[in-house]
């Protein structure tokens, strides 16, 4: 696919400003502290990823990072439960410059990039997909208070929010040779943008998939040579990933469908994955697409944050319905938003795979996005 240069058009910029004052008001309403009031959050059951994402670096340069959070967490002022996170060495490395934030400054410091790689995120759904500016504006409250956002302000994922980001970035700018050290360094924090790096390549983007992969491979050898990081301790916090992860409600994979069954999660996830491969092999125009969506299924791990990666697909099949179905698909995704706790992750799920069935079964859907003329803030460089 051949994503063109993009010029100024205040349209575009008008959805973006929108999208930020309403993710703002967003935020407000949540009314989460924006201090070190970590009890209060606790109090509301509330435990902010970057908070054991720290204390695993931390412990990756001082410690043991594979330790079980319930054993890890209190070491750093923290009592709650939970298994061992899995973290390959490139996240671990990755996630080392927390360590030289403040206590007192990491929330606020989080927080403020969070909210921006939102709006950058909301920017390149635009951009990416070409969508009509009203068909996103439509789309844009029911976004906001959809759980992948509020999962995002809420639990401060600030590495799940930057691996979508590094995603979209390097989808929109496929053609820079800068792209696939971004989709790199997003498989390096989160193995799963690794079947997004297959589906370059089978869309024909062999340079940008070479990149990822080389880029991931020097941050992997870099992660091992920490001091508490131990690569066979790696491969057995993914290999042995517990019920605490499979249990947990707001897992959206299709291993949490099948492990009540029996069925392992590596099945689980190879069987997607090879689900995904071969339609993206078969529709090698819709590859990227097909790929995005196929990941979030087939990772054993995949929290509601990841699926802002979805937005532009979804985006693009929607882009050309009429109005009459663009206002029809939004009344279930409001109701969406009343699902009870318990079942959000299955909720999650059926849409997911809902859309993954959509791409596989409509490729044309999601081929060769239109890039809208819109302000770009990576102009190519004259040669």
């Amino acid at each position: 696919m051949n994503i063109g240069r993009a010029t100024a058009n205040p349209t575009a910029l008008g959805v973006i400003l929108t999208f930020g004052l309403l993710l703002v008001i967003t935020f407000v309403l949540t009314g989460l502290p924006t201090s070190t009031d970590y009890d209060q959050l606790l109090s509301r059951g509330v435990f902010p990823d970057v908070l054991h994402e720290r204390a695993t670096a931390w412990e990756a340069l001082w410690g043991d990072p594979y330790r079980p959070l319930s054993e890890m967490m209190p070491d750093h002022g923290y009592e709650v439960t939970g298994s061992v996170a899995p973290r390959p060495p490139s996240a671990l490395l990755l996630q080392t410059p927390l360590v030289l934030i403040p206590q007192a400054a990491l929330m606020p410091a989080v927080l403020v990039a969070i909210l921006a790689l939102l709006v950058w995120i909301g920017w390149l759904v635009q951009a990416i997909s070409g969508a009509e500016p009203w068909k996103l504006l439509v789309a844009t409250p029911l976004v906001l208070i959809s759980l992948p956002v509020v999962s995002s302000i809420s639990y401060s994922p600030l590495f799940a929010v930057l691996t979508v980001a590094l995603i979209l970035t390097s989808w929109r700018y496929q053609d820079r040779r800068w792209a696939g050290v971004l989709l790199g360094v997003a498989m390096g924090l989160r193995l799963w943008p690794g079947l997004i790096v297959i589906g370059f390549w089978l869309a024909g983007k062999r340079r940008l998939a070479l990149t990822a992969s080389i880029s991931f491979v020097v941050l992997t050898v870099l992660g091992l040579l920490l001091p508490g990081v131990d690569l066979e301790a790696s491969i057995s916090s993914f290999t042995h990933v517990t019920d605490d992860w499979l249990n947990n409600n707001v897992n959206t994979s299709l291993a949490v469908v099948l492990w009540p069954y029996g069925i392992p999660p590596v099945v689980a996830t190879a069987l997607v994955a090879l689900l995904g491969v071969i339609a993206a092999f078969r529709h090698r125009e819709s590859a990227v697409p097909i790929t995005i969506v196929a990941a979030l299924i087939a990772s054993p791990l995949s929290w509601p944050t990841y699926a802002l990666v979805v937005l532009p697909v979804a985006a693009l099949c929607v882009r050309n319905l009429p109005r009459l179905a663009v206002v029809a698909v939004s009344v279930p995704l409001a109701l969406w938003s009343l699902v009870p706790t318990k079942w959000i992750g299955h909720a999650h799920f059926m849409a997911l795979a809902g859309l993954f069935v959509l791409v596989v079964s409509s490729p044309s859907l999601v081929a060769d996005p239109y890039v809208r003329e819109a302000s770009d803030p990576f102009p190519p460089v004259a040669t």
